[in-house]
């Protein structure tokens, strides 16, 4: 083990390391200890937590399955797979292109998919040639992939339903690392409300909806949120 300077030291001058920029969660975990403010900080979501919010916003599991399988073969994403929401950064163009290939309609994912046809797709500029062809099925942030990020928004935000009590420093750390982390969530779901409002003024003229907050923004479902809870 060795450790490299970045500029001259004096002698017994005492080094600092970094820990180098980690999330809130990671520090916990690895290192016992949370930072206020963390500029590195995040909230992380696998793929079941996007398969569950598909299905608890009425979209059918079986194609939710072939869609996933269509992720991987493509190289978009894997079932171990993770996507990352920071503060004050709209989501991720992979995560809101997954999420549109999950809840795409049948007509629309032919649509996309058949244009893909005869296309070399290829290295990191792949989800940008991916984007492009979406955005000729009207775009990936149309109301059905807005409410699914509002679903798994949704479903996080109820695990925090309470943080030890004590005046531990433990304790602290786990009310800095709630916080943060609802603050992340809190300016997704602020985006997410601008975009709804759009949407829903833009095309839907003749039935307007109003979305009073965030957390009032209502998925369809037709199956028991207990039943899929299974994909957690």
């Amino acid at each position: 083990m060795y450790v490299r300077l970045v500029r001259s030291a004096r002698k017994d001058e005492e080094l600092f390391n970094s820990y180098g920029e980690l999330g809130n969660a990671t520090l916990l975990s690895s290192y016992g200890f949370c930072q206020r403010d963390n500029p590195g900080d995040q909230v992380t979501f696998g793929v079941p937590a996007l398969r569950a919010a598909a299905g608890l916003c009425g979209v059918d599991g079986l194609q939710i399955a072939s869609r996933l399988r269509w992720c991987e073969a493509n190289g978009l994403c894997e079932e171990d797979s993770t996507f990352h929401l920071k503060a004050k950064s709209p989501p991720s163009d992979t995560l809101l292109l997954v999420l549109w290939i999950l809840a795409a309609s049948p007509d629309e994912f032919g649509e996309f998919s058949g244009s893909l046809k005869g296309k070399r797709m290829f290295g990191t500029g792949k989800v940008a040639q991916y984007i492009s062809e979406v955005q000729h099925c009207g775009g990936f942030e149309n109301v059905k992939t807005l409410q699914v990020l509002m679903k798994m928004l949704e479903r996080r935000r109820a695990l925090y339903a309470s943080t030890p009590s004590d005046d531990s420093e433990w304790a602290l750390y786990c009310q800095i690392l709630v916080d943060s982390e609802l603050g992340i969530i809190l300016d997704c779901e602020k985006y997410l409300e601008e975009k709804l409002n759009g949407r829903f003024e833009a095309g839907n003229a003749s039935k307007k909806r109003k979305v009073i907050s965030a957390g009032n923004i209502v998925c369809t479902t037709t199956t028991s949120e207990a039943a899929f809870s299974l994909f957690d």
